[in-house]
Order: C-alpha cells, then sequence, then structure tokens
C-alpha cells in the first residue's frame, strides 16, 4: 500500500490477503475466504461501539513463517459461520462464540494461552496468532474501560463509507468459509 501497489496482490505473494484487506475496507465485513477476498456483506458496526480492546502480547511473530504449520480450517471455517451469524443478527452472544471458538482453534494449534480479562465474553490473538495483539470483547462499556486501566487498548469500528454494501445475491455453499473484520 505504502508503494503505491495493490495491497492484497502484494500480500498474496507473501501472507495471505486478510491484513490489507481489512485495512481497506472497514465496518463490520463478513469475507468469503478463499485464494482471493471476496467481501458478501459491510455492516453498520456501531453496535460493537464501547465492547472492544486489544492488549499487546508481547510476543513477536512472523506471519510468512507462522504460513508452514498446520491449521485446523474446518474449526476457524465453523467459526466464522458462526461469527457472520452473529453480525448479521447483531448478536453479540453468536459474535463471542466465534471469537472463543476460533480462540480453542489457535490454542489446538499450538498458540500460548492468552490471559483472561475480567469480565470479558471473548478473546482470541488478532492476525496469524502466536503473539502481537489479543482481541478482547466485552458486554458493556465499563467492563471495557476497566480492562483498559490494566494495559488494554480501547478500540471502535469505523465505517468510512455509506450505505453499507447490499446484501449478497447468491446462497453460500456450505463448503465455503466466512470471517469478520472490524
Amino acid at each position: 500500500m505504502l508503494k503505491g501497489l495493490d495491497a492484497v496482490a502484494t500480500e498474496l505473494t507473501f501472507t495471505g490477503w486478510q491484513d490489507p484487506a481489512v485495512i481497506l475496507e472497514t465496518g463490520l465485513c463478513i469475507w468469503r475466504s478463499g485464494p482471493k477476498p471476496v467481501l458478501e456483506r459491510k455492516l453498520n458496526p456501531d453496535w460493537l461501539n464501547g465492547l472492544m480492546a486489544i492488549w499487546y502480547s508481547g510476543k513477536p511473530h512472523s506471519t510468512a513463517d507462522l504460513l508452514k504449520l498446520p491449521r485446523n480450517y474446518h474449526a476457524l471455517a465453523k467459526a466464522g459461520h458462526t461469527a457472520a451469524q452473529g453480525a448479521l443478527e447483531g448478536n453479540l452472544t453468536k459474535l463471542a462464540d466465534a471469537i472463543n471458538a476460533t480462540h480453542n482453534a489457535q490454542l489446538e494449534e499450538g498458540m500460548a494461552p492468552i490471559p483472561s480479562a475480567l469480565k470479558s465474553l471473548a478473546y482470541k490473538y488478532a492476525g496469524s496468532g502466536h503473539g502481537g495483539y489479543v482481541l478482547y470483547l466485552f458486554a458493556d462499556r465499563q467492563d471495557r474501560d476497566r480492562f483498559c486501566t490494566t494495559g488494554g487498548l480501547a478500540i471502535e469500528p469505523y465505517l468510512a463509507r455509506n450505505p453499507p454494501l447490499p446484501a449478497p445475491s447468491r446462497t453460500a455453499q456450505s463448503d465455503e468459509s466466512y470471517s469478520c473484520s472490524t
């Protein structure tokens, strides 16, 4: 992106499409996973205001090196479907279930356990995992803000373009995988 090149095409050469796609798009996005990103739906993320924080684990990692490790794509796809349902319904419980399912898959893949946060609904490594930042989801702003007094950093969803994209015109196939981003 900084060199004026197509960020997604450049990242596909090295690590994958998710980082540039998430940076280029804003809002609560439902992505169809595959060799290239397909934005299925963009939603207004305002219902998540005051509910998210990140925390730096202090563990550096190299995404390119992590691509060689085995992944549980079935568990990640199932979590992605749950996340998509939660996003479409504005259902915080389903979104938390998806985040926790992703974290459980991360633990199965050998990632170090993440410290829980008092009253957090869910947490997982962001990005490729194995270090870097951890996303925490809370039920209310007070719990999130309390967590931020202990080293967490409040984050808010952002939607740059209105209106969000219309609903997709086709029904997803059961073997397709989805992920959500804010």
